[in-house]
C-alpha cells in the first residue's frame, strides 16, 4: 500500500519563532505575516518585529539627510 503524501502549507507568524526548519522548508513558504521580519539562522526561525514609529522617524530623518551628502560627496 502506498502512503499520498500531501505537501505541508506552512504560513509564518510571529508565534512560530524557534521552530526549527530546514532551508528548503523556509524556502517553500509563500505565506507569512508582511509586517514582521523573517530569517533562518543554524535551522531555527528568527522573527523580528517591525520597528515602533518612534524607531523608525530618527531613522527616515538620517537617511535623507544623508541622501543629499553623500551625492555632494559623489560629486566632487
Amino acid at each position: 500500500m502506498s502512503v499520498l503524501e500531501t505537501p505541508i502549507i506552512l504560513k509564518l507568524a510571529p508565534e512560530l519563532a524557534g521552530i526549527l526548519l530546514s532551508p528548503e522548508e523556509f524556502d517553500t513558504v509563500e505565506e507569512c505575516d508582511e509586517l514582521y521580519n523573517y530569517e533562518l539562522v543554524h535551522g531555527v526561525l528568527v522573527v523580528a518585529p517591525p520597528p515602533a514609529i518612534g524607531e523608525r522617524g530618527p531613522n527616515d530623518r538620517l537617511v535623507c539627510g544623508n541622501t543629499g551628502s553623500l551625492t555632494a560627496f559623489g560629486d566632487a
